[in-house]
């Protein structure tokens, strides 16, 4: 039997049986996985509405689980190669470079062919860089070969992954840290002043900020009050990204409500107020919870609010709350590559870059569209 006739594609109806035959090989990498795990946590919801129809898929080589792949329309096919199976011992790096991307392509093309057997038209795909420009270059071939009908591809958004661990988080010393840095500075004070160093003890005390910073900023649980007002910014987000630009809104904001929903019963979604004026005025949200980390989603700050460092308070305080709260290791975002503020703003928080990833739109013969 040759080697491409040994891979297997395994499609799941049962999708807590598909996640425990996918999560220990998914939580080797956490980070690049992250995405697929979320959809994973959110499918075994037995309450949620978000996705009506979704399609998981594995492709294994004998015992070796090689590859997952979650579709859940009307979003693109997520696709996660945990790992390649292991043919020959050798320590040349560009043969194991070139056995690789042979492997790869045998395992792409097994699963293609179970999907377009059964008229699965996906309408894109997202993936590390490398995988989704592969898997689209194959998906293009084999359409027209089984299809007859041309398609082509664009690229929707690149994209990078970010991880953020508790160590390197900056937060900007919420309260809780804020009262154990005065606590240490008052005890430093008393310690100068009982060994005699007056001077040092006054120079000190003349240096201390008089209040905290960002004081007037709150972050907290989405109140139900602003329910309205998120969903709004929900949509607001989507339209402005262009994310789902050929989406009717009204269909947008009948998705988001139901996203809102399971955000706010899971309590993962956050707002940032302004006491002064007890508005919100930014919001963040753990898009989705892994088995140890969640995915950063929903950044959003309305156009009359920005430049004031809104979002990044928003965000880090949110970090920090589900660090502790949730006993998270790690959180993990996907930034538009283009949106230069959004990547600096993030590393300043202390994220760190992961990958590259695509995110790209497969289109189709417009009679055909219509068909789907």
């Amino acid at each position: 039997m040759s080697l491409e006739n040994c891979f297997k594609v395994v499609e799941y109806s049962d999708v807590y049986q598909f996640d425990q035959d996918t999560r220990e090989y998914l939580t080797m990498d956490e980070s690049q996985n992250n995405l697929v795990l979320g959809v994973i946590k959110i499918l075994c919801d037995p309450a949620q509405e978000y996705f009506t129809s979704y399609y998981m898929l594995t492709v294994v080589h004998g015992n070796e689980l090689c590859l997952v792949a979650v579709w859940t329309p009307i979003y693109n096919l997520v696709l996660s190669v945990v790992q390649l199976p292991t043919t020959t011992a050798t320590s040349d790096i560009s043969a194991l470079d070139k056995e690789s991307l042979l492997l790869k392509i045998m395992m792409f093309q097994a699963l293609q062919k179970s999907m377009l057997s059964k008229s699965r038209i996906i309408t894109g795909m997202f993936a590390q860089k490398d995988d989704a420009t592969l898997f689209a270059a194959l998906w293009k071939k084999h359409y027209l070969k089984y299809m007859a009908q041309p398609m082509s591809i664009t690229t929707k958004m690149s994209e990078k992954l970010y991880e953020l661990k508790p160590i390197d988080l900056k937060v900007d010393c919420p309260q809780e840290q804020y009262e154990m840095k005065q606590q240490q500075q008052e005890t430093t004070e008393v310690t100068m002043l009982g060994s005699g160093n007056t001077a040092l003890a006054q120079a000190s005390n003349t240096t201390r900020s008089p209040s905290q910073p960002n004081s007037h900023l709150i972050i907290e649980g989405m109140s139900s009050n602003d329910f309205e007002t998120c969903l709004d910014w929900m949509v607001h987000f989507q339209q402005e990204s262009g994310f789902y630009s050929s989406v009717p809104k009204d269909l947008i904001r009948k998705l988001n409500k139901s996203r809102l929903d399971l955000l706010v019963k899971t309590e993962c979604i956050y707002t940032l107020r302004n006491l002064e004026t007890g508005k919100i005025v930014s919001m963040s949200a753990v898009n989705a919870e892994t088995p140890n980390g969640g995915r950063v989603g929903w950044v959003y700050t309305p156009i009359e609010h920005r430049g004031k460092g809104y979002s990044q308070v928003c965000v880090s305080r949110m970090c920090d709350r589900v660090f502790k709260e949730k006993r998270k290791q790690k959180m993990f975002l996907f930034a538009d590559k283009a949106n230069t503020a959004a990547n600096h703003l993030y590393r300043k928080i202390g994220f760190r870059e992961v990958c590259d990833v695509d995110n790209l739109s497969f289109l189709y013969d417009e009679l055909l569209k219509s068909n789907l």
